[in-house]
């Protein structure tokens, strides 16, 4: 899934990286606690996700790979958050050079300035001539 971060420093990619593994652990702890509780604990009942606290359980007739809550609960938290990989682009910025918006802004206001000043002399010399 895509995803864009906005923030003021370049480097947020292991900010970035540290918010989406503290995450996944909080899911999988979760995930493992439901699977913990269903009583009988055996092969039947599947969870594929939890929405609304509420877990979602299917059988197995849709070719999908499945879990037992077996396989579930004895999870290592540490191996999958190893198999985790985040990839990053470059960052891109909104406004990559100020000194050069800067440089632009200012000679575009000297320029009106200059426009300003021409067209209150020529105004001015158009109402003595009149």
């Amino acid at each position: 899934e895509l995803f864009s971060v906005i923030s003021v420093t370049s480097d947020v990619s292991q900010f970035v990286t540290q918010m989406i593994t503290d995450a996944m652990q909080q899911e999988l702890i979760q995930l493992k606690e439901v699977a913990i509780s269903f009583e009988g604990f055996d092969n039947k009942p599947v969870i594929l996700n939890i929405f609304d606290n509420k877990p979602v359980i299917l059988n197995n007739n849709n070719n999908i790979l499945t879990w037992t809550n077996k396989d579930i609960a004895k999870l290592k938290l540490d191996q999958v958050l190893q198999t985790l990989k985040i990839s990053f682009n470059e960052p891109k910025t909104l406004y990559p050079k100020p000194f050069k918006h800067g440089t632009i802004g200012l000679f575009v206001g000297l320029m009106a300035a200059f426009l300003w000043m021409l067209v209150v002399i020529i105004s001015h010399q158009l109402r003595t001539r009149l």
